[in-house]
């Protein structure tokens, strides 16, 4: 399902599929961004197994949704073109340019991730993205994103294992 909600009625819509285009396999535990004013990208997430809830398939596809048109675009992997590894329960966060930051998740073996990866939606590529600096945050999941603007993301929280928690917040500056 997609939802959208409009600030000025207070209320939200079901955004029925454009009839016979794509649309991303049911999942959870994945994120979006805001690529610009009308573009929402989409990376990763899990299906589970709905009777036993279970996990099933780790997704790696990155799917981009025009708001204009109403319609899902699947990207398509390019020759030689890094890929972020399945992932769930990361954070993303857009920047300005048309680009988004990712970070983190834990992937199909439990393991906590701690990459960073910009994608950037002219080119429709992702790129690793070597943090700076004496020391960046620890992998994690279940940690949340926010953007300030400026090309400025906001990091906090998250989980290190079920049972650790992290309070912290840190700071990731695109300039």
């Amino acid at each position: 399902d997609l939802w959208k909600y409009d600030d000025g009625k207070h209320q939200w819509f079901n955004i029925l599929p454009v009839m016979n285009t794509a649309v991303p396999p049911a999942r959870n535990r994945h994120a979006m961004a805001l690529l610009g004013s009308r573009v929402v990208l989409l990376f990763g997430g899990a299906s589970t197994k709905l009777k036993t809830l279970e996990t099933g398939k780790y997704f790696n596809d990155t799917w981009m949704y025009n708001d204009h048109t109403q319609m899902w675009l699947l990207v398509p992997d390019k020759p030689n073109m890094l890929l972020p590894e399945a992932r769930e329960y990361h954070a993303m966060a857009g920047l300005e340019n048309q680009k988004a930051i990712m970070f983190g998740g834990l992937n199909e073996q439990n393991i906590n991730l701690k990459d960073t990866w910009r994608f950037d939606g002219n080119t429709r590529e992702w790129m690793e993205v070597s943090a700076t600096g004496i020391s960046t945050p620890t992998a994690r999941y279940f940690h949340s994103m926010a953007s300030t603007g400026g090309g400025t993301v906001v990091l906090h929280g998250g989980k290190l294992s079920a049972a650790k928690f992290k309070d912290d917040t840190w700071k990731y500056d695109d300039n």
